[in-house]
């Protein structure tokens, strides 16, 4: 970064937008999908500060999302890209691989986020000097969860060496959530560089309750005059899918009313994936509902009444639970880091014990009698719009890049 002339305080930070103006910014993710729900607003808010800014993503785009990106201006670059090679010639090919596109191109700023491009970008980056970095800590996973098994302590324990080295190169570390911060090996040692921003922003626009017909989406879904409670996840048991199922079964018959709607797809790459014979058993249900995944999120969560996450793994801050504020709905997730930041227990919702069904079930209990559920989803809402909304998160960030540009 430049040597900032002896301007008084309050110019300080003008100049250093007049520095960062006009320079190209990567965003690396790990699937085009992912990019185009979670960061592209990010890219558009660069846009319009008067940046260049490209996309890394993996090549295989089985979702057709790259010429999505580019026609909002944003550059599509490609890598090779899978999530559990172990093979360190795979590894070490896309470092050399990120190391030759930064060189290439020219970076002034490099923004990565999720644990492998992290590294990747991390290593790949080594030495080049006028490439500034942001690594952006979006959970630690299932590392990090509480089982005690040998081959978990192993993966902690070669996370934790990963995520110090990323520490040591990076110039900027973002994390989600004060817990991760505090989780990490040697992080004390980081203090200048790393920071907390919660959450990767939610559009207020977009997840808006208000903005739809809520009687004609429940009717489309079959769902008319019912009670809708909501879980939106990649179907892995650690988001807490056995314990939301098994809670709102206990009490069906004293809530005849309710419907449950499960949305998202099998993560058969996880091996804590939830099964099809599991998905099977409910298919004939007349209260549940697998929906698989979904791109009208927004219209699902609007029907919804109560949103329930009982997440046991390591989130950064859920983008669905984000977006459930957003929309105006009370939600009941666990006192878990990153969960923990989106309920004030009583006023938009309850904070449960992780893996615990009997709670899951008394809450539910609890939320289902109470008469201000529309005032609960009121300030969930003005919690989306006072701390988690793009434009706040996007601010943060960006005071974050002027630091480092």
């Amino acid at each position: 970064m430049s040597k900032i002339p002896n301007y008084s305080p309050k110019y300080t930070l003008i100049y250093n937008f007049a520095q960062a103006m006009g320079k190209k910014i990567l965003l690396i993710e790990h699937t085009a999908a992912e990019f185009v729900i979670s960061r592209l607003q990010l890219g558009l808010f660069l846009q319009k500060k008067g940046h260049e800014v490209y996309a890394l993503l993996p090549e295989n785009d089985v979702t057709n999302q790259h010429d999505k990106i580019r026609e909002k201006g944003i550059h599509v670059l490609t890598y090779p890209y899978d999530r559990n090679t172990g093979n360190p010639l795979s590894n070490f090919k896309s470092i050399l691989l990120f190391r030759r596109l930064f060189k290439t191109h020219k970076f002034d700023l490099i923004h990565s986020f999720k644990f492998q491009p992290n590294f990747y970008a991390a290593l790949g980056k080594l030495f080049l000097k006028n490439t500034k970095l942001v690594l952006h800590i979006t959970g630690l996973g299932v590392a990090f969860t509480d089982k005690k098994t040998f081959k978990i302590r192993l993966l902690r324990f070669v996370s934790r060496c990963f995520f110090l080295l990323n520490f040591m190169i990076a110039d900027k570390l973002i994390f989600q959530n004060p817990d991760d911060e505090n989780d990490l090996w040697l992080t004390r040692f980081f203090r200048k560089k790393h920071c907390v921003i919660e959450g990767s922003g939610v559009d207020i626009q977009r997840f808006d309750k208000r903005n739809f017909d809520i009687e004609k989406i429940k009717g489309e879904l079959g769902l008319e005059s019912k009670i809708v409670l909501t879980f939106i996840s990649r179907l892995v048991w650690q988001k807490g899918i056995r314990e939301a199922i098994e809670a709102s079964e206990r009490i069906f018959n004293e809530f005849p009313l309710i419907h449950l709607l499960i949305v998202g797809k099998i993560d058969y790459e996880n091996p804590e994936s939830v099964s099809e014979n599991f998905i099977k058993k409910y298919e004939s249900h007349s209260q549940i509902s697998f929906l698989g995944l979904r791109s009208d999120i927004s219209e699902i969560l609007a029907a919804t009444d109560v949103y329930v996450y009982p997440s046991y793994y390591r989130e950064g801050v859920p983008r669905t639970v984000l977006e459930a504020l957003a929309t105006g709905v009370p939600v009941i997730t666990t006192d878990m880091p990153g969960c923990r930041l989106t309920v004030e227990h009583e006023k938009n919702g309850y904070l449960i014990a992780p893996k615990s069904v009997d709670e899951t079930e008394q809450t539910l209990r609890k939320i289902l009698v109470r008469k201000d559920l529309k005032k609960m989803g009121e300030y969930s809402r003005k919690l989306a719009e006072e701390r988690f909304q793009n434009q706040i998160v996007y601010e943060k960030i960006y005071e974050k890049y002027l630091e480092i540009i």
